[in-house]
């Protein structure tokens, strides 16, 4: 009798561990691509021109990337424009802005951190 009541019992945490997974993968291969970019860039165009300069331009790309970050966000808008915006967006338009906002973060954050590490060595 114990053994049905096992064997009908669902077992949802093993589903959210796997959607889980897939989505910590898909962040992992992002930021992976992105420390990937801004170690190239910025080596190449330390040896090729000046170390300053990787530093201002990996730096430049981080922070374009972030600030397109606080963009999607709503990050400098006040608080009534953002419920204002909640109302009227549709769940197509969350999913895109949201989607692009943890890609352009993802993408970003190591160019910003490249240019910080380059500057530490450099100087």
């Amino acid at each position: 009798m114990e053994e049905a009541r096992v064997n009908e019992c669902p077992k949802p945490e093993i589903r959210a561990i796997k959607g889980g997974a897939q989505i910590g993968g898909v962040i992992i291969k992002k930021l992976m691509i992105g420390i990937i970019l801004s170690v190239v860039l910025s080596l190449s165009i330390g040896f090729s021109w000046e170390w300053k300069q990787a530093i201002n331009i990996t730096g430049g790309i981080g922070i374009i990337m972030l600030l397109l970050v606080g963009i999607l966000n709503g990050t400098f808008i006040s608080g009534n424009r953002m419920r204002a915006n909640l109302k009227i967006e549709t769940a197509e338009d969350k999913k895109f802005r949201n989607k692009f906002s943890s890609t352009f973060f993802l993408l970003g954050f190591p160019f910003f951190l490249t240019a910080m590490a380059l500057f530490i060595i450099v100087k």
